[in-house]
C-alpha cells in the first residue's frame, strides 16, 4: 500500500470514529418533535451561582527605555518590592536584547526581550518580589558595557 493511501485510510477511519462519537444513538426529539421543558422556579433560578471574581491586576508603574549603540537610556532604575512595571524597550539603532537576572552571575533570565531597529517598541509586565540589585544587559554587547542596574528596595 502507498504512502498516500496509508494516510487516507486513516484520516478515513479517523473521521468516521469522530462523526460517530458526535451523538450517534443518542436519543432525541424526532424531526418535527417538541421538548417540553419545565418553567424555571425559585429553586432553579436562571443566575448562575455565585463564581469567584477576578481581582485586578495592581496598576503598572510604566518605565521608558531606549537600547541604542551600545548603552540603555536610562541604565538605573529604581523599584519597590512588590512593584509591578511596565517597561516599553525600543531599539534606536541596530539589534539588542533587554535582559534581566537577579544577579550578574544567575543563569535563569527574568526578562528577555528581542529589539530590532525600525519596529514599534516592545512591552513587558513584571512584579520584582525581592529587594537586590538586578542585573540587566544586552545579550550580543553586554562585553562593550551595555549593562544596566535595577535597585529592588
Amino acid at each position: 500500500m502507498g504512502r498516500g493511501l496509508y494516510w487516507a485510510v486513516i484520516l478515513s477511519v479517523a473521521a468516521a470514529l469522530a462523526m460517530a462519537g458526535c451523538g450517534a444513538g443518542a436519543p432525541g426529539p424526532a424531526p418535527n418533535e417538541v421538548m417540553e421543558t419545565a418553567p424555571p422556579t425559585q429553586e432553579s433560578p436562571l443566575t448562575a451561582p455565585d463564581s469567584p471574581v477576578a481581582t485586578p491586576m495592581p496598576e503598572a508603574r510604566t518605565i521608558e527605555v531606549s537600547a541604542r549603540n551600545f548603552e540603555f537610556e536610562p541604565d538605573e532604575f529604581h523599584v519597590g518590592v512588590g512593584e509591578t512595571v511596565r517597561f516599553v524597550v525600543r531599539s534606536v539603532e541596530g539589534y539588542h536584547t533587554f535582559t534581566v537576572k537577579e544577579s550578574k552571575g544567575s543563569t535563569e533570565m527574568l526578562i528577555n526581550l528581542e529589539l530590532f531597529s525600525g519596529v514599534y517598541p516592545v512591552e513587558v509586565t513584571y512584579t520584582f518580589d525581592s529587594p537586590g540589585d538586578y542585573y540587566l544587559y544586552c545579550i550580543p554587547h553586554e562585553g562593550l558595557g551595555m549593562v544596566g542596574k535595577i535597585e529592588v528596595e
